[in-house]
């Protein structure tokens, strides 16, 4: 099979960048070849490079809306497309998911869609939310298939009426394994906790800095991993709060596992999410795991068992939730080992590889399905 995989930006790290990588890497090692067409430069083209995949620039696709630059884009990856003559082209991130259905589509290439979160879900205004829905609603109908990483996004389409139940379907995320020696022992103390993300919106470190000051009678130290604009507002916050010989940022790091591996509980606290990836690294490395409860991180974490929801922005139950772990090692040895058990049931690479390869070939095995959904039915938001 030959697949190129589409995506809006190389040089971010986040979830959708690494879903790319690991699926273009799995694909290559059972044979296939494989082709990432992207924006940006960073540390996953170089990732990308090292692993044998073929890496093609389009300076031109950026994330903010330029038309001019858009246009080009679309010619760009028009032209690629054509001269790669790929099987099937697999899109990821919110503006590759348009321009590159367009593109395929005008060249009668067959077009799956991955949405990891839809720009439409919260924190924008109701006109912003209308026009991205009729943009969804629209492109949908250039696509073979579409995919969601979580369930909760797979509903939120279906309510909001812009794609049949038969055209998408949810694949959870998958993240390979790590050697044992990369597994935490979440019964140590001092406590170290530990979150994974961009400092700024809609993640919530603001809250989460609240919590642990007013835990300081507790032995613990918190390791935020991550960069972005909100750094500034957070390091003046932990200053005058007196928390900066507990509160450590570690900035952009490309040894995750490694950092993960010497905490005892991870946090993810934000307002907005699809299906973190960091959530299943965690539990992949045995971290009882304390998250607010957006998007779909209920599908992955068992609040109770593999460690606990928390209502978005409420302060008492976070502060609460840590607390409770910060005074009981051998709960969050029980979490862990739940969470590492629930990884290993659910969220392997090897799953998420398996349902994704059923997906392309249900797409190749019928030409009908090659071809867009009539652009003349109703479109009522």
């Amino acid at each position: 099979m030959k697949i190129v995989y589409v995506i809006t930006r190389l040089d971010e790290i986040g979830g959708a960048q690494k879903h790319v990588h690991e699926l273009a890497k799995a694909q290559k090692d059972l044979g296939n070849e494989v082709t990432v067409l992207a924006g940006g430069r960073g540390p996953f083209l170089s990732d990308l490079v090292e692993d044998g995949i073929e890496v093609l620039p389009i300076k031109s696709l950026g994330r903010e809306i330029k038309p001019v630059s858009d246009c080009l884009a679309f010619f760009k990856l028009r032209k690629l497309l054509k001269d790669l003559e790929p099987d099937i082209v697999s899109i990821h991130s919110t503006k590759a998911g348009v321009i590159g259905r367009l593109a395929a589509r005008s060249i009668n290439i067959p077009a799956i869609f991955t949405a990891h979160g839809w720009v439409f879900s919260g924190g924008i205004s109701k006109l912003q939310e209308r026009a991205f829905l009729l943009i969804e609603k629209f492109i949908a109908l250039l696509s073979s298939k579409i995919i969601t990483v979580s369930e909760y996004d797979r509903q939120l389409a279906l309510e909001h009426n812009f794609v049949s139940p038969e055209k998408i379907v949810t694949i959870h995320n998958g993240v390979s394994d790590i050697a044992e020696d990369l597994r935490s022992n979440p019964g140590l103390s001092p406590v170290n906790i530990v979150m994974v993300s961009r400092l700024g919106t809609p993640k919530d470190h603001k809250l989460l800095l609240q919590a642990m000051a007013a835990l300081t009678e507790h032995q613990w130290y918190l390791h935020l991993v991550g960069d972005g604009p909100l750094l500034g507002e957070l390091q003046d916050y932990v200053e005058k709060a007196r928390l900066a010989e507990r509160v450590f940022f570690l900035g952009t790091r490309q040894d995750i596992p490694e950092q993960l591996s010497k905490a005892q509980i991870s946090v993810l606290i934000s307002k907005k999410e699809g299906l973190p990836r960091v959530i299943l690294e965690s539990m992949r490395a045995g971290l009882p795991v304390i998250a607010s409860d957006v998007g779909g991180t209920s599908e992955m974490v068992e609040d109770g068992k593999t460690g606990y929801l928390v209502p978005e922005s409420n302060l008492p139950i976070l502060r609460d939730r840590i607390e409770a772990l910060l005074k009981a090692p051998h709960l969050r040895e029980a979490m862990g080992d739940e969470g590492r058990r629930r990884y290993e049931k659910h969220f392997t690479l090897d799953r998420m590889l398996e349902e994704t390869m059923m997906v392309y070939k249900s797409v190749l095995s019928d030409p009908s399905k090659h071809l867009p959904d009539r652009i003349d039915q109703d479109c009522n938001i």
